[in-house]
């Protein structure tokens, strides 16, 4: 019955090869964009304030905030820092490594060979497994000078406010009868990402109560993932490890994105924000960085090399989630210091042709107000990540033949994903004026992911968020604090819906026919392998020094 496992391949057509790279495309484009996901902005004042700041930018991170919020700062302004987070994702799949199948799992010449997880008349459950412990770094450096009251420019380097640039599954786990498969590898168990964007910026006052703002982004991305395809399209056989492939995708590229701002000052107590980011069509290249290894888990370690084949990406496009965000702040004014508002029309009726850093005309929170609090509604257009093109170029080993790509026909693939939204509060209190102020905020959002979708390296779950923060000034230089805790909602999806990806698959023949209205436990393992709990954490340290000459 074995004899059929490799036969298969003899089966596989180019396009259907291509369809197998394609369905891994769909995901790494999707986290590439990473607006549509993104946690609480970063820096730590918008971090401490629950990511509640498109209305009150007050150093130089206001061209990621709200480029509009330039015309705020007094002068030059300089702000160097990092968020620094510790992100934790576990998987909990149902049901049992052998008894889901209706034959018996295969292990035979596999590192799994002298392992009981599978054999005859035992019932492994498949263990709660966790992703590798990681640090994401997110460094971020903005500076902005107001050269007149209604005019200033900026320029900045930040990346987007995601989980962190690492997600890493091991590909083997023990169990209670022995080391086994990560339960996790037919899923995306690897990524790692990098998207920066180096933004230029400006902002323009045509009244005094009203600032628009503009920037350009150069983005830059760079992402790798990778998952486990089986061959074997025989019933029974699919979770049998001796013949998985090992699959990894890569490419990288550079694009061009945008955003706008616009800040209105209202009499005395409040300001509006808004602020819009367009992320275009990604277009992305890996040249000989696509590669799978044949029988990955095989115990012959001195064949590795003979196993390897390389691919190009020639062409992956995808389209980001774009997002709008929209608040709007009270502040309370300390008794005989200037408003928002009263700042602005002083500095435009004194001073309109003189450069812009008037320090004591110009309104500074920290200093002038008593408290305020900020509430702002994130909106992401989650939904445009449901399509990706991708074109290769190559050939793999599998199963011991060479299997060649189709370059001319782009293989095109839908995923579902959902809008989503949220909102942000915080505000700050400035205990000494001027010298020492104290914040705290909340922000909640919607999960992106559908019932029987669900995935490991998006953590696209409804989540909340609690922050605090503090601010230390002393003359030109203040220091800013913050930490915060992330809590996704933990994902129940008995209905998941996903399959390992096997010949069977490729050619449309139904591996798992009419599965949505069968109960779980008639189910066959490689059927659902992404039904699970989901449950995932975050703890989020940033530090911002700023200057301001």
């Amino acid at each position: 019955m074995r004899q059929g496992v490799r036969g298969t391949f003899r089966q596989l057509t180019r396009s259907n090869i291509a369809s197998l790279v394609a369905l891994i495309s769909v995901a790494s484009a999707s986290n590439a964009g990473a607006s549509g996901l993104e946690i609480p902005e970063g820096g730590a004042l918008g971090l401490g304030r629950g990511g509640a700041v498109v209305a009150r930018p007050t150093d130089a991170m206001a061209i990621a905030y709200n480029p509009a919020g330039m015309l705020g700062l007094a002068g030059a302004q300089l702000s160097l820092g990092s968020n620094l987070g510790s992100f934790t994702q576990c998987f909990q799949r149902y049901g049992n490594y052998a008894n889901e199948d209706t034959t018996s799992v295969v292990t035979t010449g596999t590192t799994f060979e002298t392992s009981r997880y599978a054999a005859s008349g035992t019932s492994t459950r498949y263990p709660r497994t966790c992703s590798n412990p990681s640090l994401a770094i997110a460094p971020n450096i903005s500076f902005s000078y107001r050269i007149l009251p209604n005019f200033a420019v900026g320029v900045s380097a930040v990346p987007p406010h995601t989980v962190g640039r690492e997600g890493i599954y091991p590909d083997s786990v023990m169990t209670a009868n022995g080391l086994a498969p990560s339960p996790a590898r037919h899923l995306l168990f690897e990524k790692r990402l990098l998207l920066f964007y180096p933004s230029f910026s400006a902002a323009f006052a045509p009244v005094p109560w009203l600032r628009l703002g503009a920037t350009l982004q150069i983005g830059i991305a760079s992402f790798e993932y990778a998952t486990m395809l089986n061959p074997n399209d025989l019933s029974g056989f699919e979770q049998s490890p001796d013949a998985d492939i090992k699959l990894n995708l890569a490419a990288s590229g550079v694009f061009v994105a945008g955003a706008a701002g616009i800040q209105v000052l209202l009499p005395r107590f409040f300001t509006i924000g808004v602020k819009g980011q367009f992320v275009p069509q990604l277009n992305l290249q890996g040249i000989g960085a696509g590669y799978t290894i044949d029988q990955y888990y095989s115990n012959n370690a001195a064949t590795l090399n003979a196993r390897t084949s390389r691919f190009d990406i020639q062409n992956l496009q995808a389209q980001p989630a774009s997002h709008v965000r929209a608040g709007v702040r009270f502040a309370m004014p300390r008794p005989g210091r200037l408003n928002a508002w009263e700042s602005a029309h002083r500095l435009a009726a004194n001073n309109t042709i003189a450069n812009g850093r008037n320090v004591e005309l110009t309104y500074d929170p920290m200093r002038d107000d008593v408290f305020d609090v900020e509430v702002d509604f994130n909106y992401e257009f989650t939904s445009t990540l449901s399509e990706t093109s991708v074109a290769l170029a190559g050939a793999i080993n599998a199963g011991g033949l060479r299997v060649a790509f189709d370059p001319m026909k782009p293989i095109l693939i839908r995923s579902d994903f959902n809008n989503t939204y949220g909102v942000r509060v915080g505000g700050d209190w400035n205990i000494i004026p001027d010298v020492f102020a104290m914040r705290m905020g909340f922000s909640a959002e919607t999960g992106a992911t559908r019932s029987g979708l669900s995935q490991l390296h998006l953590p696209t779950y409804d989540s909340f968020s609690g922050h605090i923060g503090a601010a230390l000034r002393f003359k030109w230089f203040t220091a800013n604090f913050s930490y915060a805790h992330m809590f996704f909602v933990p994902l129940e999806d008995p209905a998941g819906a996903r399959e390992i990806i096997t010949t069977a698959a490729l050619r449309g023949e139904a591996l798992c026919p009419a599965m949505a209205g069968m109960p779980r436990s008639d189910r066959n393992g490689a059927c659902s392998v992404n039904a699970a709990r989901y449950e995932a954490s975050m703890d989020l340290v940033a530090i911002n020094l700023s200057g301001r000459w």
